[in-house]
């Protein structure tokens, strides 16, 4: 049924926009940390897919977004669906053959998750010594 596709491609844009906010959160706190000081609504969000997504990768060891996608493409075409439960490991497999363990890549990506969390709380925490101060 097409209804199934269309979700499904609702559900990937949604994830390559959740990756999107994970990528920029990080430049925009380590790059360009006064402009992201400003961005309110943006560092919740932010913050928000930090922690979910540490937690979701210790709980399912990748993205539910990825089964979500995948439940839904078998609905629509079973030859559609990714080979992995990671979109990392899909493209890592695709586009360099590489064949890498979702364990590795989750554990990874939680260091990554955590390395991330822990430099926005230091900048915020020198933000807020600083408006103290």
């Amino acid at each position: 049924m097409e209804i199934y596709r269309i979700l499904a491609d609702l559900v990937k844009w949604f994830t390559l926009m959740w990756a999107g906010v994970l990528i920029g959160g990080f430049v925009l706190s380590v790059m360009f940390k006064e402009y992201y000081k400003k961005l309110k609504y943006f560092r919740l969000c932010y913050e928000v897919a930090l922690i979910s997504t540490f937690f979701w990768f210790i709980i399912f060891l990748g993205s539910p977004f990825i089964a979500l996608e995948n439940a839904l493409r078998m609905q629509y075409d079973p030859k559609l669906n990714f080979s992995s439960v990671s979109l990392t490991i899909h493209f890592l497999e695709k586009c360099f053959g590489l064949q890498v363990s979702p364990g590795y890549i989750a554990l990874m990506t939680i260091a990554v998750l955590a390395i991330s969390y822990v430099l926005v709380s230091l900048a915020r925490g020198v933000q807020s010594s600083r408006t103290h101060s």
